[in-house]
Parts: C-alpha cells; sequence; structure tokens
C-alpha cells in the first residue's frame, strides 16, 4: 500500500483584511475545519503537512492537525507559486502528507496528478471551501508527476 496524500483547499475565510494573505479563517470556517478534522484524523496520523503562508490555509492545517503528532511546514509556493514547483516538494517518504493550500491550484494539482477517471471527478465534484483530495502514491515512485497517483476519495464539507 503506497502513501496517503491529501490535497485540501482551506476553509471558509473572512473577508475584509487589508491583505489577502491576512484572512483569518470565519466562524464558520472554523467549524467547517473541525469538522473536515473528523474525517481525516485517521488518514494523517503521523503525517507531514504542508500549508500556505496564508493565515487562512495556516489555521485550517492546525485545526485538522490537532492531535495527530503531524508536523506542520509553511512552504511559500503553496501561495506564490504554480502547482509543479510546489508538488516537487512534496516528500515521498510513505508518511502521509496533507497540503492545505488554495483554489485554483488544489484542483488543478489534483487533476494533474490523477490517474484513470480522477481528472474527470474533480472536475464534476469541484472544488469549493474545505474540499480534500485523497490520493495513494504507488509504492516506489520517484516523483509525483502526471497521472501517477491513484484519487481515493474526494471529500467536501459543508459550509
Amino acid at each position: 500500500m503506497g502513501q496517503k496524500l491529501l490535497l485540501t483547499r482551506h476553509a471558509t475565510a473572512r473577508s475584509g483584511a487589508a491583505r489577502d494573505i491576512e484572512r483569518p479563517l470565519s466562524t464558520d470556517g472554523r467549524v467547517q475545519a473541525g469538522i473536515l478534522a473528523a474525517k481525516l484524523k485517521p488518514l494523517i496520523q503521523g503525517a507531514i503537512v504542508l500549508h500556505s503562508p496564508a493565515l487562512r490555509a495556516a489555521e485550517t492545517a492546525q485545526i485538522i492537525s490537532e492531535g495527530a503528532a503531524a508536523d506542520l511546514i509553511s512552504i511559500d509556493e503553496l501561495y506564490w507559486g504554480e502547482e509543479d514547483e510546489w508538488l516537487r516538494l512534496i516528500p515521498l517518504t510513505g508518511q502521509p502528507t496533507l497540503v492545505v493550500g488554495h483554489a485554483p491550484s488544489i484542483p488543478m494539482a489534483a487533476s494533474m496528478i490523477a490517474a484513470g477517471e480522477g481528472p474527470d471527478l474533480i472536475f464534476q465534484r469541484g472544488c469549493p471551501t474545505a474540499t480534500t483530495y485523497v490520493f495513494e502514491v504507488p509504492d516506489g515512485l520517484s516523483k509525483i508527476g502526471w497521472h501517477s497517483c491513484d484519487l481515493k476519495d474526494i471529500i467536501i464539507t459543508p459550509k
């Protein structure tokens, strides 16, 4: 069985911050992240958690990983970079990895790496806030690339 890779769009954020990167989660977003955390907890025990430096993504990552003995790492490329840039930063250690970022980057990356019918399913389901795409990375894969991972689930958390 391969490594679990979870690509997550942050929960709902408040509007009105002076800078986009400073927007925190809304009250509803915190609840939404808590619901998502309960669903993801069994998948991310001992995970590496990569998140965008944007406050809403960092808060989502913290809420989801609470109690999961996870290592949280802020990655600038998840806010400023292109999908192929940050996909290269995902460690292929066999350890579960959760990536918390933004739309359109998260669904685009998910569509890029999904094998088989995965891209069609991603397109059909969309990517509202607090959506997670769950992948299995095949054993022995040296780098994540086009259509290299099996999409196992799409978790969409209601607002």
